[in-house]
């Protein structure tokens, strides 16, 4: 049994005097000593749980027929399929991967020629191991979702018709909301795409070094940190300025944003987890290949990088 299994045997024996046999059958038939089928189980089951979830909260703010459990369900699972198909569709990570590491290269080129400064920015990569583990997933899972977030939450403001200054203006309607639904599932086709890119930049071990700064930088990084104020905090300025025009009370704001939440972390999730399991390798070796042809050379890590340019540098990213 794996350390995760010991830890689960442990605790199970503390709480509730489980048997071994039995613990030992659950954690095989749960898989949980596999990483990447605990992985697997956790984003079925979080589908599963997200629809009830999302259906038993829009119960309780009043509009349960906009999300029938079972229409909400195959809502989930055709934008869990959606997502990773959009994300990969002719090679769009790939290219968009390498034209990201080309516009950090240009920024941070022009950036020295205007200092005068003697060293030049470089780039290498390092050997970087990626598993597919329920954790990792779940963090790399938060960025498709804090963007699409906001797009979730604009719908469901369009589902129950808010006027400025006033009450909903129209009564739930299922077929609104079905509409609302499938644009917002292309409008978060459109807004996450920018995220699988970086996650192949990250995977491919892209590093940049900066004299300029004095430090070794990973591109996706660079990246994150121009979007990051875009992500959840996006979402908040939404949800807050849309009810407060709306003129809805702090509770049917928050309950409504919970909602959204539920139902769209387990697609980001499954999502994320789909397209690991079925791309991420492959096309961050394209990614590697391209960068190859283009003069990147490749180290075990970044000590070994510097020993090879002789640069003293911090690391950071």
């Amino acid at each position: 049994m794996t350390r995760a299994g010991d830890e689960i045997e442990a605790a199970a024996r503390l709480v509730a005097g489980v048997p071994e046999k039995a613990l030992e059958e659950l954690v095989y038939r749960l898989e949980l000593d596999d990483p990447k089928k605990a992985t697997r189980n956790a984003a079925w089951a979080g589908l599963a749980g997200g629809s009830v979830g999302a259906a038993l909260l829009a119960r309780e703010a009043g509009v349960i027929e906009l999300f029938n459990p079972l229409a909400t369900l195959s809502l989930f699972v055709m934008l869990t399929v959606g997502l990773p198909f959009a994300w990969r569709l002719g090679d769009i990570d790939v290219r968009v991967a390498v034209w990201m590491w080309a516009l950090h290269r240009r920024v941070f080129v022009r950036r020295h020629e205007r200092s005068g400064r003697a060293v030049a920015p470089s780039y290498f990569r390092i050997r970087v191991e990626t598993d597919v583990t329920p954790w990792q997933t779940a963090k790399m899972a938060f960025e498709p979702y804090s963007l699409s977030l906001t797009v979730g939450i604009i719908a469901w403001s369009m589902a129950i018709g808010i006027a400025p200054g006033g009450e909903p203006i129209t009564a739930p309607s299922a077929v609104l909301a079905m509409g609302i639904a499938l644009a917002s599932m292309g409008a978060t086709l459109g807004v996450t795409w920018v995220i699988p890119p970086l996650w192949l930049l990250r995977t491919a071990g892209v590093r940049a070094h900066l004299p300029s700064q004095g430090v070794v930088q990973s591109v996706d990084h660079w990246y994150l940190a121009v979007l990051a104020p875009l992500m959840g905090v996006a979402a908040l300025g939404t949800l807050f300025i849309v009810y407060a025009i709306g003129g809805l009370s702090f509770r049917p704001a928050i309950l409504s944003f919970i909602t959204i939440s539920v139902a769209l972390y387990p697609i980001a999730f499954a999502s994320t987890y789909l397209y690991r399991v079925t791309r991420e390798g492959r096309a961050a070796a394209e990614v590697a290949y391209l960068l190859r042809r283009e003069g990147i050379r490749s180290y075990a890590g970044v000590p070994e990088a510097m020993a090879s340019a002789n640069r003293p540098v911090e690391r950071r990213g």
